[in-house]
């Protein structure tokens, strides 16, 4: 996009996908390209954080009309509109969470065993001809019930495959995974289906994961249909209710994943 040396540059939610480090120097590229040639840049995201931090002006949109408009920093500090003001107090702050006082330990549930124990998990990838690529080298953690663990680094430092070989998609070159008190290298077919139920991912991304040939109502019924929930009305009924919980009117549900946006 910027080979080029364009006088526009229309940037599309360009960071999304990208660490926090890599996206900074993708963002400080575009900002000297744009003060050393004149570059108008039009930056697109949902991401306010980034949006304050490199924006000169900022407009506000929803459902397809502007909300507000104006120098960034003056509609950041004093928001005219009621959808400003409820973005900027659903933004996560790093500093709100830094400052946030911990849960109370005695407060918390009386179940302290841990739900997943990885121990001295290691992932080896053959390359004819090389040394193979190490892409987890003994890692060990545990996820009590009721709690969240993150795992958080670069890309390409190993942390899709751990949550691969926790999802059983991929076999660990060395060490144990217990789910609920069972050795997962033990799980034969039927108890790996069963698996299958309680434990489910969201992936990156979405056009690479959904089906591009089903509906979303395919796409949503199923896992109710592979594992015997309901009938076929109720079913229908649940892909309703599911889309009625996350905003989505019911007409997408005869949509294909290319017809809806990534958000």
């Amino acid at each position: 996009a910027i080979a080029l040396r364009p006088r526009l540059l229309i940037a599309d939610e360009p960071t999304t996908a990208l660490d926090v480090t890599t996206q900074a120097q993708i963002l400080a590229l575009l900002k000297r390209l744009s003060a050393e040639d004149g570059m108008g840049l039009m930056f697109i995201t949902h991401d306010l954080a980034v949006a304050a931090d490199r924006s000169d002006q900022i407009v506000v949109m929803r459902g397809g009309l502007v909300q507000e408009q104006g120098a960034t920093r003056a509609v950041l500090a004093a928001p005219a509109s009621d959808y400003t003001r409820t973005l900027l107090a659903d933004a996560p702050s790093l500093a709100r969470v830094v400052e946030r006082v911990a849960p109370d330990a005695s407060a918390s549930t009386a179940r302290t065993d841990a739900l997943v124990e990885v121990t001295a998990l290691t992932q080896e990838f053959r390359r004819p001809g090389r040394s193979p690529l190490v892409a987890v080298d003994d890692v060990s953690f545990s996820l009590k019930r009721g709690t969240t663990v993150a795992l958080v680094g670069e890309s390409g430092s190993g942390k899709s495959t751990v949550a691969n070989m926790v999802l059983n998609l991929l076999d660990p070159t060395e060490g144990k995974i217990i789910f609920d008190g069972v050795d997962m290298s033990t799980l034969g077919r039927k108890e790996l289906f069963a698996f299958r139920r309680r434990v489910q991912p969201i992936f990156q991304n979405p056009y690479g994961s959904l089906d591009p040939m089903y509906s979303i109502f395919r796409i949503i019924e199923e896992p109710l249909r592979v594992h015997g929930m309901g009938s076929k009305k109720e079913r229908a009924a649940r892909v309703a209710e599911l889309l009625d919980l996350v905003a989505l009117p019911r007409s997408a549900m005869r949509r294909y994943p290319n017809e809806l946006s990534g958000g």
